[in-house]
């Protein structure tokens, strides 16, 4: 499956195509995270589950956000398939899976999935049933035994997937779903924030966000755990002195404790040492004995480091 994935992915109409191992076990990455993705569902179902039929006017902000990017990938998937254009038809389902499925909407749904709402996780049971399958379908001509194996695990299915009718789009309500894009954009900026000043994941940390629109339920549930927040404020007006971030009819305050005299001093700090190695890289490079003398690998690796740490500084400052 591997295989079939990188050569029908891989190539266009007409054009020779060079075998690369790094991207058989690429395809395989992927094929794996659909299966982990897939073995999650079907263990959060429950030994009594039995489908049902959604209702989409019923449906919230995050599962109807989900659906729509399902409905969009369809689409594009299909119109680039009847071109013959694979690669870029796979690229479409390969985006909607790591980025919209699994990194977003899986890990959203826990929310739901334990909380003490029964009739509404049920109802997520099912949207995640049913856009497992849909992606089973559409993955199914790059790969057909994993995706046969998925499919005869469902809670409903078919003698084989060879007889399963092909996806389609569904008829969903007309919603303003730009606030699930925003709760989306903050929790990664909140972890890029993170790692850019070296706070833990899991460190927890105060928030406001500025607001004159009304949220939809659970927003601040979803928030809160994935940002992991010690206190979320929702405000008409803000003072706050926090790290701003900006986004259409929202604004975000990170307030992480530190004052700006400490943000201030750890700055100097930082400098300070970026400056001394980059007086040191500049000392080593000026040297006649090391340049002529070390291999050119030792050579090219002082003067990457250099432009490297010029670049931080320049960044810092």
């Amino acid at each position: 499956d591997a295989l079939r994935y990188f050569l029908t992915t891989g190539s266009a109409p007409g054009q020779d195509i060079r075998y690369m191992e790094d991207k058989v076990i690429a395809s395989s990455n992927y094929l794996n995270k659909i299966w982990n993705s897939a073995r999650f569902v079907l263990v959060s179902l429950g030994d009594n589950f039995v489908e049902e039929k959604i209702d989409y006017t019923k449906l919230r902000p995050m599962e109807l956000d989900i659906l729509s990017k399902l409905n969009k990938t369809i689409e594009n998937y299909e119109t680039y398939m009847d071109k013959y254009e694979y690669s870029l038809a796979s690229n479409y389902l390969y985006n909607f899976v790591y980025d919209d499925f699994c990194s977003n909407y899986l890990e959203m749904s826990k929310v739901s999935l334990n909380g003490s709402d029964e009739e509404y996780k049920n109802v997520v049971k099912n949207v995640l049933v049913a856009v497992l399958k849909d992606i089973i379908i559409m993955i199914h001509p790059f790969a057909p035994f994993i995706t046969e194996e998925l499919y005869l695990a469902l809670p409903t299915h078919l003698e084989s997937i060879m007889l399963e009718k092909f996806v389609s789009t569904r008829e969903l309500p007309s919603v303003d779903l730009s606030e699930v894009e925003v709760l989306y954009k903050m929790i990664s900026d909140i972890r890029n924030y993170k790692v850019t000043n070296k706070i833990a994941p899991n460190q927890k940390l105060d928030f406001e966000i500025e607001t004159n629109k009304e949220l939809f339920a659970s927003f601040e549930e979803y928030f809160s755990r994935f940002a992991f927040a010690n206190k979320l404020s929702i405000v008409k007006s803000s003072s706050s002195k926090g790290i701003k971030f900006v986004y259409t009819d929202f604004t975000l305050y990170i307030e992480d404790g530190v004052s700006d005299e400490e943000k201030e001093a750890k700055k100097a700090k930082d400098i300070a040492y970026l400056e001394s190695e980059i007086d040191r890289c500049k000392k080593m490079l000026s040297n006649p004995n090391f340049v002529n003398k070390a291999p050119k690998e030792k050579v090219d690796l002082e003067r990457n480091k250099l432009s490297e740490l010029e670049a931080k500084l320049a960044n810092l400052k």
